[in-house]
C-alpha cells in the first residue's frame, strides 16, 4: 500500500514538471517566425523610430577593462574599451506571450542599424567603434543594448615635467562624424569610468577621477569625450634611480673629512661625478625626449652635477691651502680667528692683568703645551689657540674645509627636500626654461 502511493507521487511530480517545462518552452518555430515578423520589409539605412525627425537618443557608458601599451616616447596608447549602448528602437517590437514567453532575441550588427561612432584621436588610422562582430540584443519593449568592445590605439600627449611622480590625462573624443545634433544625441550616463573589469598595469595606475564629458557645442558633430587619468607606479624609479642619487650626493660631500695626507679627495670626487654623469644617461633612456616642457628630475641631475664640480674646485683649493709654506697673511690670520671663535667654539675668556706684576702671570696661562698645538691629525680635536700667531695653514684648511661643507650639505639638502616635494605633489616651483 505504501510502494504504490510512492509511485503515485512520483509519477504526479514528473507529470507537473514537465506540464510546466511544456509551458515556458519557446519552441524553435516560434523563434523563426518572431525574427521573420521583425525584419519583414525592415530597412537598416533608417533610422530606429517612428517619426523620423526625432532625435534617436543613445545612452552610452564606458568600461576600461585594460591598458595594453603606453609608449611615451611616441605617445601611442592602447587600452581595451567596453562601450555600452542602449536606444530605443521604435519599429521593432513584439508582445511575448505570441512568440513562446520570448522577451529578447540576439541580432547580428550588420542585420540591425546602429550608430556608427568614430575616435578622432587614433593614432595610425580611424576606428569605427562599430566594426565590432558582437551581437546586439533587442528587448520586446523596444529597447536595444550593445556592448561592443574594442581596442582603441589613440595618440596621447605626455607630460614628463614631474616624472617619475607624473600623472598623465589623456583624452579621447567619441563621435558620431556622419550624424546632425538634430538626428542623433550622446548622452553619458554615468560621469565616471566604470572599472568593474579593470585589469590592473603593472606601470600605470587608472585614476578613479577618471571621466566622461558630454560635448554640447553645436558646431561639432554629436560626441562626447573620456579622459583618461594615468599615474606612474614609480616605486621601481625610486629604488632604481632616486634613492642612489640622494646617496651620492649625501658622500660626494664626505670628501672634506677625509685626510689630506690621504691623497684620495680628488680620485673619490671625480669617481661620484661620473656616477652622476651615468645616472643622468640612465634617466635619458627612460624618459621621453621633451623640450618642452623639460622634466624636474633634469634639472635635479643637472644640479647635482654642477654641485660636484664645485666640491671639485673646492677640494682643490683645499689641497692648495694645505700645501702652502708662506706665512699666513695678517688679514686672513684676523679671518680665520674670527670665524673659529665666533660660530665653531665658545671664545675664552681674555684675560687682562690689572698690574704690572700680574702680568708674568697671564703670560704663564697663555702659553700651552707643544703637544697641544701641534697635534694636527685628530681632526676632532679643539686647537687652543689664543693669539694671531697660532694660525697656520693647517688651521686655515680645517677652516675651510668645514664652512664648505656646510656651505653644500645646506644648499643640497633644500634643492634635494624642494624637488622631490614638488615632484610628489605635482606642483611647480622653478619651472625650468
Amino acid at each position: 500500500m505504501m510502494s504504490h502511493f510512492v509511485r503515485v507521487f512520483i509519477w504526479k511530480s514528473l507529470l507537473t514538471i514537465l506540464t510546466q517545462k511544456e509551458i515556458n518552452c519557446v519552441t524553435l518555430p516560434e523563434v523563426e517566425n518572431l525574427y521573420e515578423r521583425i525584419f519583414n520589409g525592415y530597412d537598416k539605412r533608417f533610422f530606429p523610430l517612428l517619426n523620423q525627425s526625432e532625435t534617436v537618443i543613445v545612452s552610452v557608458k564606458v568600461s576600461v577593462v585594460s591598458i595594453n601599451k603606453f609608449d611615451e616616447i611616441s605617445g601611442d596608447i592602447d587600452i581595451t574599451v567596453v562601450f555600452n549602448m542602449i536606444w530605443e528602437k521604435k519599429r521593432l517590437t513584439w508582445t511575448p506571450s505570441d512568440f513562446g514567453g520570448k522577451t529578447s532575441i540576439l541580432i547580428d550588427p550588420q542585420d540591425i542599424w546602429k550608430p556608427q561612432l568614430l575616435l578622432l584621436e587614433s593614432f595610425d588610422s580611424v576606428q569605427d567603434i562599430g566594426q565590432t562582430p558582437l551581437f546586439i540584443r533587442l528587448f520586446s519593449n523596444s529597447s536595444v543594448f550593445w556592448s561592443p568592445a574594442i581596442v582603441l590605439s589613440l595618440s596621447c600627449t605626455v607630460d614628463v615635467t614631474y616624472f617619475p611622480f607624473d600623472i598623465q590625462i589623456c583624452t579621447m573624443t567619441i563621435g558620431g562624424w556622419a550624424y546632425r545634433h538634430d538626428e542623433i544625441a550622446l548622452a553619458v550616463s554615468n560621469s565616471t569610468i566604470d572599472k568593474s573589469f579593470y585589469i590592473e598595469n603593472n606601470q600605470w595606475d587608472l585614476l578613479n577621477d577618471s571621466s566622461l564629458h558630454n560635448l554640447t557645442t553645436t558646431d561639432i558633430a554629436p560626441s562626447f569625450t573620456i579622459q583618461l587619468k594615468l599615474k606612474r607606479r614609480s616605486e621601481f624609479f625610486v629604488v632604481y634611480i632616486i634613492i642612489p642619487l640622494i646617496f651620492l650626493g649625501l658622500i660626494n660631500n664626505i670628501v672634506f673629512s677625509m685626510p689630506v695626507a690621504s691623497g684620495e679627495r680628488m680620485s673619490v670626487a671625480v669617481t661620484i661625478f661620473l656616477s652622476f654623469v651615468v645616472y643622468l644617461e640612465m634617466i635619458n633612456n627612460n624618459v621621453p625626449e621633451s623640450s618642452n616642457p623639460v622634466a624636474f628630475i633634469y634639472v635635479y641631475v643637472l644640479f647635482l652635477l654642477a654641485y660636484s664640480c664645485v666640491i671639485l674646485l673646492a677640494c682643490l683649493v683645499s689641497l692648495r691651502i694645505y700645501d702652502k709654506a708662506e706665512p699666513v697673511p695678517e688679514k686672513l690670520k684676523t679671518v680665520i680667528k674670527w670665524l673659529r671663535f665666533r660660530f665653531l667654539w665658545r671664545r675664552n675668556r681674555s684675560v687682562v692683568p690689572t698690574s704690572q706684576e700680574n702680568k708674568e702671570d697671564v703670560n704663564e696661562v697663555s702659553e700651552l703645551p707643544k703637544e697641544d698645538c701641534n697635534d694636527q691629525n685628530d681632526d676632532t680635536a679643539i686647537e687652543k689657540v689664543t693669539t694671531i700667531n697660532d694660525i697656520t695653514w693647517n688651521l686655515v684648511g680645517k677652516t675651510y674645509d668645514i664652512y664648505v661643507s656646510i656651505i653644500l650639505y645646506t644648499c643640497f639638502a633644500v634643492m634635494t627636500g624642494q624637488t622631490f616635494f614638488n615632484l610628489s605633489t605635482n606642483s611647480s616651483f622653478l619651472r625650468p626654461f
